[in-house]
């Protein structure tokens, strides 16, 4: 009986502690929320909602110059991405040399100058000019001595006062005098003259006659300069190279994986970090039919306007080439590419909430078409997104996050 009674007590008493104990962990708790290990209070589920979003006022939002666009569904081709150099259209490249031996007198034209068809290059002194000019002017006194002759025998030859075959020897002569100033012209037009200047051309000053002004055959810019003020040059000899810029090439390397995706005369948009936010349109004019040994890729070439010449040989471009089979077409919800931001090292897009507020959406990418980028979770269709500026409230959100931390 005893030993009953005495476990009776134990019991209660057990249980007792049991029941005193229990509340500690599964009553509720009223007051602020339990702190970790470090002491930091546990977020609740509308403070980490609330630091997804940026808040930026009118003034904040104008000198940001923020712009936005809606995710829309868009019909999209596959794109080809490849890397290349910009090299001067070869259509419209010159190399600039003499027509005659001459000595370098004067030099007009320097590398990196622009030019246009008919400027002057530079001034040759010439002793095969000289000698082609004096002879011009020699046939064309000679022709007007013939024509005087034969006008005068033609008047005679009506009033029959002369014999017919002194006429008709007059009549010989004018023709020979008419082709040889002809002749005479020709070459100078051939040496490098310009017709106005040969018409120009007089004894009054000797010392010009063997004289010629290398001239521009082309608009574009002076590349390569090879001239030496009194070097002696000949026609072999270049001295200038023009390149024509108002269209330049891109060779592009691709890869074999991508050559099939490719062909001539397809549309291609390029950019390059030499002038950002600029894309240049222009169309595949080549696509080689050998791999390199060295590199495994294939050569295409790319025709681009350059009207502005903002482009120079030998900037690094990227290439996107869009593949142009109807049967690679698909529609997906695409943004710019200029939306996206990484931020914990995922991609992440700013969604527009109300005027002045937005909010934080990581998103999971798929293909890029360009400029524009496949979104596959994340967005949905009409949804307003920061498509440039999205880096100043990235800035604004990662200082509010370490003003946060900072203060617990």
């Amino acid at each position: 009986m005893k030993r009953t009674v005495i476990g009776f007590v134990l019991g209660l008493l057990i249980g007792g502690g049991i029941t005193f104990f229990l509340p500690l962990r599964t009553w509720p708790r009223e007051g602020p929320a339990p702190a970790d290990e470090r002491g930091h209070a546990h977020e609740e589920p509308e403070r980490r909602k609330d630091e997804a979003l940026v808040r930026l006022p009118e003034p904040a939002r104008k000198a940001a110059g923020l712009k936005v666009a809606q995710v829309e569904k868009r019909r999209m081709s596959p794109v080809v991405e490849a890397t290349g150099v910009i090299r001067p259209d070869a259509d419209h490249l010159a190399h600039v040399s003499p027509k005659v031996t001459g000595r370098i007198l004067e030099i007009k034209a320097y590398q990196g100058n622009q030019v246009r068809r008919g400027d002057a290059l530079l001034v040759l002194d010439s002793i095969e000019m000289g000698e082609a000019a004096a002879d011009y002017l020699k046939s064309k006194s000679a022709l007007e001595v013939a024509k005087i002759n034969f006008e005068r025998e033609e008047e005679l030859m009506k009033r029959n006062a002369t014999r017919g075959a002194d006429f008709y020897e007059a009549r010989s002569q004018h023709l020979r005098a008419q082709a040889d100033a002809l002749a005479a012209r020709g070459k100078l037009i051939l040496l490098g003259w310009t017709p106005e200047q040969v018409e120009e051309l007089s004894w009054g000053d000797p010392g010009k006659l063997s004289q010629i002004t290398v001239a521009a055959p082309l608009d574009g810019e002076v590349t390569e300069k090879h001239a030496t003020l009194g070097e002696v040059v000949k026609p072999e000899t270049i001295l200038y190279v023009i390149a024509g810029l108002s269209k330049v090439w891109v060779e592009l390397n691709l890869y074999p994986r991508d050559s099939r995706k490719v062909h001539k005369g397809q549309a291609v948009e390029t950019i390059t970090d030499a002038v950002p936010g600029k894309v240049f349109q222009g169309k595949v004019t080549y696509v080689g039919q050998s791999f390199a040994d060295e590199t495994r890729t294939l050569k295409v070439r790319v025709e681009l306007d350059n009207e502005k010449g903002l482009l120079k040989s030998g900037m690094y471009v990227t290439a996107h080439i869009r593949d142009d089979d109807e049967q690679h077409v698909r529609e997906c919800v695409t943004v710019p590419a200029g939306a996206l931001v990484q931020i914990d090292e995922l991609p992440v897009v700013f969604v527009v909430k109300a005027p002045g507020i937005y909010e934080r959406r990581a998103v999971t990418l798929g293909q890029k078409f360009g400029e524009h980028q496949e979104v596959l979770n994340g967005l949905q269709e009409n949804e307003t997104v920061v498509t440039e500026g999205a880096f100043i409230l990235k800035s604004e959100l990662l200082r509010a996050r370490m003003s946060h931390d900072h203060a617990h």
